[in-house]
């Protein structure tokens, strides 16, 4: 919920890191009801984001969350989507696994660097 939290206070962050966010998963009666609603209000957040999945996640599918940042977008949010294979592991636990998404977070955080330097 990292995006939708910077979205209720665009003024208190320089970029945001979403890591297999969601609110309820999409096996949920109507999850765009919920997550994507959530994300559409995350888009008042003007700077950069960094959405980061996992494939064969059982929350999440990647097309839902696609959607998510999609309509992120579309509501005015900037940000860029990326995808990962764990092999056979959940890709619901992609923070668990650093070395998989760590030169795509540091380059988001140098990129959030030289946007901020006068």
């Amino acid at each position: 919920m990292s995006i939708v939290y910077a979205g209720t206070r665009p003024d208190q962050f320089n970029g945001a890191i979403n890591f297999v966010g969601g609110w309820m998963t999409d096996k949920c009666p109507d999850p765009a009801a919920i997550n994507t609603v959530a994300f559409k209000r995350g888009a008042r957040f003007d700077k950069p984001t960094l959405w980061l999945y996992g494939e064969n996640d059982p929350y999440y599918q990647i097309s839902h969350s696609r959607q998510n940042f999609d309509a992120f977008v579309r509501a005015g949010g900037k940000g860029t989507f990326i995808t990962y294979s764990l092999g056979s592991r959940d890709g619901h636990s992609l923070l668990n696994s650093p070395d998989t998404w760590r030169d795509a977070v540091a380059s988001f955080v140098e990129q959030v660097k030289q946007r901020d330097r006068p």
